[in-house]
C-alpha cells in the first residue's frame, strides 16, 4: 500500500505543483500588499509628523519667495529609504536626496518603462488592498449580530 501511495503522489505531483506555485504566488502578493499598506500608513504618519520641516524644504528647494511662481513649473522630488522594522514611525523613512524638478522632467521620468511598471504594480497592490479590506469588512459585518437587550 505504501508503494501505491508513493506512486499516486508522484503521478499527482504535476497537478499539485501548479496549485503549490499559485498558492505561493498568492502568499507573496499578500505579503507585498500588507507591506505596501503599512508603508502607505507609515508615510502618512511620517509626513504629518514632519510637515513643517517638509514645507520649509519645499520653500527652500524651489527658491520661494524669491521666485514666487516657481511652484507653477516645478515640484520638489523627494527620495526616501524605508525601514519597516524601525520601532519609531518618525525614523522609518530616511531622506536620500531631494531636488527641484520641472513638471516636464517629471512627465519624462513617469514615462520611463520601469517607472510605469512600478506604478502599475503599486496600483494593482492598492486595488488588492482595497478589495481585501472590503471583503474583510463584509465578512465581519456579516458576523456581527445585534446584542439582545
Amino acid at each position: 500500500m505504501d508503494n501505491k501511495s508513493g506512486e499516486c503522489q508522484r503521478d499527482h505531483w504535476k497537478y499539485h505543483k501548479v496549485q503549490c506555485k499559485q498558492t505561493e504566488a498568492q502568499r507573496i502578493n499578500c505579503e507585498k500588499s500588507a507591506l505596501l499598506a503599512r508603508m502607505n500608513n507609515d508615510l502618512f504618519k511620517w509626513t504629518a509628523q514632519h510637515l513643517p520641516t517638509l514645507a520649509q524644504a519645499i520653500v527652500d528647494c524651489l527658491g520661494l519667495p524669491e521666485r514666487s511662481t516657481a511652484h507653477e513649473t516645478q515640484v520638489m522630488m523627494l527620495f526616501v529609504d524605508y525601514e519597516p522594522t524601525e520601532p519609531k514611525v518618525e525614523k522609518r523613512f530616511r531622506i536620500v536626496t531631494t531636488g527641484a524638478v520641472t513638471y516636464d522632467a517629471l512627465l519624462k521620468f513617469s514615462a520611463n518603462p520601469q517607472f510605469k511598471e512600478l506604478t502599475k504594480q503599486r496600483e494593482l497592490m492598492e486595488k488588492e488592498i482595497h478589495h481585501s479590506s472590503h471583503r474583510a469588512h463584509q465578512f465581519f459585518k456579516g458576523r456581527s449580530s445585534p446584542s439582545a437587550t
